[in-house]
Order: C-alpha cells, then sequence, then structure tokens
C-alpha cells in the first residue's frame, strides 16, 4: 500500500470514531431534530 492510502484510512477511521462520539447515547428523535449533529455525522 501507498503511504496516501495509508493516511486516506486513517482519516477514515478517526472521522468513525468522531461519529461514534457524536451518536452515542442519542435517540433517533433526537438524532433526526438536531441539525448539526446531522451535518457532523452526514
Amino acid at each position: 500500500m501507498s503511504q496516501d492510502f495509508d493516511i486516506y484510512l486513517e482519516d477514515i477511521l478517526e472521522a468513525i470514531d468522531r461519529i461514534q462520539e457524536y451518536v452515542q447515547d442519542v435517540t433517533r428523535e433526537t438524532f433526526e431534530t438536531d441539525r448539526i449533529r446531522i451535518d457532523a455525522v452526514i
């Protein structure tokens, strides 16, 4: 694998970690009405 590919994968893994933090303990109803959280996750 190239170094660029490794960096790309690391970025994806970091984004997944942040998304998990953003939605942890959040109900679907709360998520659906929180535009900031939606923008951060999607």
